[in-house]
């Protein structure tokens, strides 16, 4: 099936959580030494993993993602808004068209544009297939070759941590911008290869892409549409089929 590409996601998605995760595995992060005080970079993924990723955690954010091209005097490309909510196990994600949710047991990708229905189960200590909640970790599988630097910095009560990884190389590097005491994220910028990685660092500064994000907290999640996985599939025989609002959507089921 043809489906559109989207460029922004793949920011969001890994300031999201790719990086909270990564705060998980001491051996896939190389800190620098903390100065002026500051904590260690470590810690602060730490303490990020643990407010965004710990299980009995609740929060909705909203947002603004904007893509611009560096190389063209940082001329705006492209732009769209995007939601998250969690409560427990309970996840909620869109990005544009696509929404993705996540209950205990099951994970289901509803595509707008192209109606079509992802259905996969959540097996214990197996990753999610599908880029929703943890995108990233199907990169991480293996860890003995990828090493990844991070140092923090502190300007005007805000706090950055910038982050450099050999794991994702068509990233040139990210910054996670965040509250020192409450620790909510509130921006994060991504610098990206436009093409394969390169050495010229001259060269490379015309090549890049720069992702910035911007993070809103609201009370609600304030999203149109279905708020559950209820709402989209219902089950017949033991197996998935849409519901009425969606009967004219294709269902493709990975178990």
């Amino acid at each position: 099936m043809n489906r559109r590409k989207i460029f922004i996601p793949i920011a969001l998605l890994l300031v999201l959580s790719g990086l909270f995760a990564i705060a998980n595995s001491n051996k896939w992060l190389t800190p620098d030494n903390a100065k002026n005080e500051l904590p260690d970079a470590k810690e602060e993924l730490q303490k990020l993993y643990t407010i965004y990723n710990k299980q009995d955690t609740s929060f909705n954010i909203n947002g603004m993602i904007r893509l611009y091209d560096k190389e063209n005097k940082d001329v705006l490309k492209e732009q769209t808004s995007f939601s998250y909510s969690k409560k427990g196990k309970n996840v909620f994600n869109q990005i544009g068209y696509l929404r993705t949710f996540f209950d205990d047991s099951l994970v289901v990708q509803l595509d707008t544009v192209n109606k079509y229905i992802a259905v996969s189960k959540i097996v214990e200590g197996r990753r999610v297939p599908v880029q929703s909640g943890l995108p990233f970790e199907k990169f991480m599988e293996d860890t003995s070759t990828f090493k990844i630097s991070a140092t923090v910095s502190e300007k005007n009560k805000e706090r950055a941590l910038t982050i450099i990884s050999e794991l994702n190389p068509e990233i040139k590097s990210s910054v996670i911008y965040y509250d020192p005491v409450t620790y909510k994220i509130k921006k994060a910028e991504i610098e990206w290869w436009k093409e394969a990685m390169i050495n010229d660092q001259e060269e490379a500064n015309k090549k890049i892409w720069l992702t910035i994000m911007e993070y809103t907290y609201p009370v609600s999640s304030g999203t149109s549409g279905p708020k559950s996985i209820k709402e989209i599939i219902v089950w017949e025989d033991g197996k998935p089929k849409p519901t009425k609002a969606y009967e004219d959507y294709q269902v493709h089921v990975t178990f």
